[in-house]
């Protein structure tokens, strides 16, 4: 069990890296949108939106591994995938704090439909364009941010022995 948890708090620090990482884009995205920066804006923008996919990526991986007595949780970078994974009681959770936030203006199932694939549609962002059927999905940015703080809270309130 020890080796079990050992693996498991290094996915929730794992995530903590990114999470940071994507806080600190954040607040200097905000910050550009009150000085009316909106170039540099966007360009913080694609960093924050992998950053925060990967974060939630990790974090949820994380729970589908402790909640599976370390088994090794697999690949992929699927944010939907990965949230059907988990029990009825988390996600009951994370919709619940999601729908709060976004109030009347969506919900979580739209949103996390829209940001699913962020990771990937983002972190090559460049190559929109280039390559057929390469159209990016229309997303809410602050909706793969609050996921990635509701899944950091998540992690951090579970006994980790």
């Amino acid at each position: 069990m020890e080796e079990i948890c050992k693996h498991i708090k290094s996915m929730r620090d794992t995530g903590d890296m990114y999470y940071l990482g994507a806080r600190i884009l954040e607040e200097k995205r905000k910050a550009m949108v009150v000085e009316g920066q909106t170039a540099i804006e966007f360009a913080i923008t694609q960093p924050l939106v992998t950053v925060s996919a990967v974060a939630c990526e990790i974090y949820l991986k994380m729970l589908v591994a402790n909640n599976k007595k370390g088994e090794f949780p697999g690949r992929g970078h699927k944010l939907k995938v990965w949230y059907e994974l988990l029990d009825e009681e988390q996600k009951k959770c994370i919709e619940g704090e999601f729908n709060k936030w976004i109030e009347d203006r969506s919900d979580f199932k739209t949103e996390l439909t829209q940001i699913n694939n962020c990771f990937l549609e983002w972190r090559y962002l460049y190559e929109k364009g280039w390559v057929k059927n390469s159209g990016i999905t229309h997303i809410r940015i602050g909706s793969v941010v609050k996921l990635m703080e509701i899944l950091h809270d998540m992690c951090h309130s579970l006994e980790l022995e």
